[in-house]
């Protein structure tokens, strides 16, 4: 029995450690940071073949990507080598969209307001040009599509949906898109909690009860109140998650709001206990965990674990870890006194863009670390270069209208749309190039979107006002006009010929028809429309249709003699 036991404990260890090599092994960052390109290549590429084959599930192919969350930003240029290495891989495209989709969401809880959010946008519009052109480089990219929704969601409700339909019709039975769909339906996010319910009811003939659960407790954590989710009532927190986790005790975010509230009551032995529980599954915010667990132990007078814990946070990129690690080694507590690791924490903490690091780098040290998006610029820039292209508008605007009256004292004869016209339809035509520019160099999936609808909409319109300035023109003769129609078609008309002339209201055209049925429309806000009024009214007074047609007619003939006397 005591061979058996030992043997057994033998073979225990053996495959323990056979297994800690293989997790090991799987780590793609040592071989990014090594610059092992093509490893780092045929690891993803078998993890994504290993899900198209159903050797891995959907969750799985979701966790063994998780490590290219922490990759800080001097190490992201190794995401840039690799697809320089490799342009057509999908899974280097994938790896570098989540990294900077997790960075655009983790950078602006250290900034302030405004450069968080020029942070936030920057990295976020990064990681949709990997995410959007990585869907063309697979035929099952279910991770973009997931990862994905998040930045969708910028754009309203069906673009997320459409994502949704894109992943189901590839993999019927996932899971992790329908949660990160649920998630979009939050009424944090403009949703409710009958569409929540409604979209777990049609996943129940999809995913097995399991999962149904886990969404379910979904919903039951969106009922608490963002009071208690903030912090203020960590007592009531605390019971209302312990709820949530007896209905459903793998729910991860309901744990993780657990251990914010025992640390918030310093419960410390019970928030060491949850923080291990969750850190026995992957988990993207593993270097938070780290951080609550390390404040825990030092606080319970466990230095050497409490300073395990902060290092392996700061090493994860979790900026307070970071920070409190670096006045460890300053002030000599708990670890030795160490000025150049002090240095080298708070300087990865000023990387990320925290405001007091890169305070305290200057002050400390002298050294200035500025994080800003590289096409940041600086807010009186802006509102100088818009205040100018206002000025320019208003410029070339006024410029236009004075050549055209000058064109019309000279010439009355020639009736054809003013310049500010042909300014303003370009102008439209050349807003909607540029959104659409924006929109398709962000990938934001423009044409899939409700919003891109409205500027192409005003686009079309604006190409027609440009092509009828181009070719829309009429010319006074002695008998009649020759009118030149909208793609340029000409109609001759003579006055003789003209059976009804009517005035269109909505539109503020004059319209003539002829005996022979032809049509022409004339719009007051050409140039040279009075000597076509009085024209009207001297040779073909009898086809004048009403008295509110005879009185606008008038009155243009009316403004068309005080022309006539400036000329």
């Amino acid at each position: 029995m005591r061979h058996g036991g030992r043997l057994f404990a033998a073979l225990l260890l053996f495959i323990s450690s056979a297994c800690a090599l293989a997790a090991a092994a799987s780590d793609p960052i040592p071989h990014l940071l090594s610059a092992d390109y093509a490893e780092v290549e045929r690891m993803m590429q078998a993890v994504q073949d290993d899900y198209k084959r159903d050797v891995i599930t959907d969750e799985e192919l979701l966790i063994a990507f998780r490590p290219f969350y922490h990759l800080d930003v001097a190490q992201a240029q190794h995401l840039d080598r690799w697809i320089e290495r490799y342009p057509k891989s999908y899974v280097a495209h994938l790896a570098r969209g989540i990294h900077y989709k997790k960075l655009g969401f983790n950078r602006p809880r250290y900034n302030s307001k405004d450069k968080g959010r020029e942070a936030k946008k920057a990295a976020h519009d990064r990681a949709a040009r990997d995410l959007y052109a990585s869907f063309e480089l697979d035929d099952e990219p279910l991770l973009s599509y997931f990862h994905s929704m998040d930045l969708a969601g910028r754009f309203g409700r069906r673009p997320a949906r459409q994502l949704l339909d894109l992943a189901n019709a590839i993999d019927p039975d996932n899971f992790i898109v329908r949660q990160e769909f649920l998630y979009s339906l939050r009424p944090s996010q403009g949703g409710s909690l009958a569409e929540m319910r409604a979209f777990v009811a049609d996943c129940k003939a999809a995913l097995p009860p399991e999962r149904i659960r886990r969404m379910e407790s979904m919903i039951l954590m969106e009922e608490i109140p963002e009071s208690l989710k903030s912090g203020n009532n960590p007592a009531e927190g605390e019971r209302r998650y312990r709820k949530v986790l007896e209905f459903d005790p793998g729910n991860s975010d309901a744990r993780w709001y657990l251990l914010y509230a025992l640390v918030n009551r310093r419960k410390c032995t019970e928030a060491i206990a949850e923080a291990t529980t969750l850190l026995e599954k992957p988990d993207s915010r593993a270097g938070e965990i780290y951080a609550k667990r390390g404040w825990c132990y030092l606080r319970e007078n466990e230095s050497a674990e409490g300073v395990a814990d902060w290092q392996r946070a700061a090493e994860l990129g979790d900026v307070w870890a970071q920070k409190e690690l670096a006045r460890l080694y300053w002030f000599g507590k708990h670890v030795p006194d160490d000025t150049e690791m002090a240095r080298y924490w708070l300087q990865k903490a000023a990387e990320q863009g925290d405001d007091e690091a890169q305070q305290e780098m200057k002050k400390g040290f002298g050294v200035t670390i500025d994080t800003s998006p590289p096409d940041a610029q600086p807010r009186w820039m802006k509102v100088a270069l818009v205040s100018a292209g206002i000025l320019a508008v208003i410029v070339v605007f006024i410029w236009l209208e004075y050549k055209d009256h000058m064109a019309t004292v000279a010439n009355n004869r020639v009736m054809r749309y003013p310049r500010s016209h042909l300014f303003v339809g370009v102008a439209g035509v050349g807003g909607f190039g540029y959104v659409a520019s924006v929109a398709f160099g962000s990938s934001y999936l423009p044409w899939r979107s409700a919003s891109f609808l409205v500027p192409a909409v005003i686009a079309a319109v604006a190409l027609y006002v440009v092509i009828q300035c181009l070719t829309v023109r009429h010319e006074l003769l002695t008998d009649g006009a020759l009118f030149r129609r909208f793609g340029g078609r000409k109609v001759r008309l003579k006055w003789a010929d003209v059976r009804a002339v009517r005035h269109v209201t909505f539109l503020n055209w004059v319209r003539l028809e002829s005996k022979s049925g032809d049509v022409v429309r004339i719009s007051q806000a050409m140039s040279c429309v009075q000597p076509f009024a009085r024209a009207v009214l001297v040779h073909a007074e009898q086809a004048i249709a009403d008295e509110h047609t005879r009185a606008i007619l008038e009155e243009l003939a009316m403004d068309g003699a005080a022309l006539e006397s400036e000329s």
